[in-house]
């Protein structure tokens, strides 16, 4: 079972993919309801039956809609499996820190576009990409 984090990063990822307005003002409709009627922990009918009514709201759209027909092929399959002790690693950013502030603690550098390409063409790498990553595969 995956956890409440690696669920949120997986709707996440399926939402940013979808470009159809129609879609997305009915998720925003479904979103909407659940923040203005939150379920109780312990009303999991209630829940079940809201899961329900949106899938309905969904489903035509989702079996005509070709940008979401393609996720078809990932019915009952996990979106993103990732081993939890990936999720125990993840943190949330803090509340109110700054991109800034962020630069600064972990003393990042960016890397300067000239200097890396400098360097990967000193390196005199001739083989295909293919052979080279085919050795990154067992």
């Amino acid at each position: 079972m995956q956890t409440i984090e690696a669920r949120k990063y997986n709707i996440h990822q399926s939402i940013d993919k979808i470009d159809s307005e129609a879609v997305l003002s009915k998720i925003e409709a479904i979103l909407s309801e659940v923040k203005n009627h939150p379920v109780e922990q312990n009303d999991e009918n209630d829940l079940d039956t809201r899961i329900e009514k949106a899938a309905d709201l969904l489903l035509e759209d989702y079996q005509t809609d070709e940008e979401l027909t393609a996720f078809s092929v990932l019915d009952g399959e996990p979106y993103l499996e990732v081993d939890d002790k990936v999720w125990e690693a993840v943190k949330p950013t803090r509340k109110g820190v700054t991109i800034d502030q962020m630069i600064k603690e972990q003393n990042y550098k960016p890397i300067v576009a000239e200097e890396f390409f400098k360097e990967a063409a000193e390196l005199n790498i001739e083989e295909p990409i293919e052979d080279l990553l085919a050795m990154l595969t067992p």
